[in-house]
């Protein structure tokens, strides 16, 4: 959408803002087919969130609502819709 669209700066903010809360997301996430299927996953399990298992029973909460990872793929999302719909309402003005 950055590329797409130009950078917008709303967007570049949001999308730094989500990846920071989710310093993780691209050890555990293919972006192309969601959860990586490859041995970086191996030690890692959803469950109403995301945790990578450690040696002796501990875990790391990649995505957990309590962590505000949540909140901030809702903020991410906000702002993009907003983007998109401003554009299409100034495509439906231009064109009336």
């Amino acid at each position: 959408m950055n590329k797409a669209f130009g950078n917008p700066p709303e967007i570049v903010a949001a999308a730094t803002e989500f990846e920071a809360a989710i310093p993780r997301m691209w050890e555990t996430r293919n972006p192309i087919t969601h959860p990586s299927d490859d041995a970086r996953l191996d030690d890692v399990a959803w469950f109403s969130m995301l945790v990578e298992l450690k040696p002796g029973g501990g875990v790391e909460y990649l995505v957990d609502p309590q962590y505000a990872h949540h909140g901030a793929a809702e903020k991410l999302a906000t702002t993009l819709l907003e983007f998109l719909r401003s554009g299409l309402q100034d495509s439906i003005a231009a064109d009336a």
